[in-house]
C-alpha cells in the first residue's frame, strides 16, 4: 500500500463568505390533483391548490403570513407570478414541487410570461430551480431537499398533520 506524504503546501487568506443573508420572503404551496386513467397512463390535473405567504421578521419589517387557496391553476399560477414581482426575490417551497409545478401547469405559464431559467438542479430528493423577468428572481425548491419522508409523516412529526380533502366539495377549510 503506497504512503501518502506530506506535501508542502502554500498557504492563502480566505475570502469572507458573502453567503449569509436569509431570504425574507417565502411562498409554501401544495396543489391537490384529480386523475384520469387513459391507456394504462395516470393523468393529473390541478384540482385544488393553497398557498402560505411567509415574510420572516427584520429590523425594518415585522412577520406576516397571509393563506390563500385556489380552485384554478391559472389562479395559483397568476399568485405565484404576483408575489414574485411584489419581493423581488422570492423563495417557493412545495414537498415535491416539480409535481405541483407540472400539475398547475406553471413551467408553461412562466414561459409564456417571459420568464427565462437561470439555474436548474435535480438529483435525488433535491429539487432547485431559479427563475428571472426584468431583475425579479423566484427560486421553486423542494422541501424533501431538507425532509426525506412524506408530507402526511412530516406533519405528524411538527404537530400538523395533513388533512382529508373531499374533491367534490371543495371548501377552504
Amino acid at each position: 500500500m503506497p504512503i501518502i506524504q506530506r506535501q508542502e503546501i502554500k498557504g492563502h487568506m480566505l475570502a469572507s463568505l458573502k453567503g449569509d443573508h436569509i431570504p425574507r420572503s417565502w411562498l409554501f404551496l401544495d396543489t391537490e390533483t384529480s386523475q384520469t386513467i387513459k391507456d394504462e397512463i395516470t393523468m393529473h390535473h390541478f384540482h385544488v391548490g393553497w398557498t402560505c405567504m411567509w415574510n420572516r421578521a427584520t429590523d425594518k419589517y415585522e412577520e406576516n403570513e397571509d393563506w390563500t387557496w385556489f380552485l384554478s391553476a391559472g389562479g395559483i399560477n397568476g399568485y405565484i407570478q404576483e408575489m414574485g414581482l411584489r419581493y423581488k426575490y422570492l423563495h417557493v417551497v412545495g414537498h415535491n414541487i416539480f409535481f405541483d409545478l407540472q400539475a398547475a401547469g406553471t413551467f408553461a405559464f412562466l414561459t409564456s410570461e417571459g420568464w427565462a431559467l437561470n439555474f436548474y438542479y435535480d438529483k435525488g430528493l433535491t429539487y432547485i430551480l431559479k427563475c428571472e423577468r426584468s431583475g425579479v428572481q423566484m427560486t421553486f425548491i423542494s422541501s424533501t431537499n431538507w425532509f426525506d419522508q412524506s408530507l402526511k409523516s412530516l406533519g405528524k412529526v411538527v404537530g400538523l398533520e395533513k388533512l382529508d380533502y373531499d374533491f367534490k366539495h371543495p371548501d377552504a377549510d
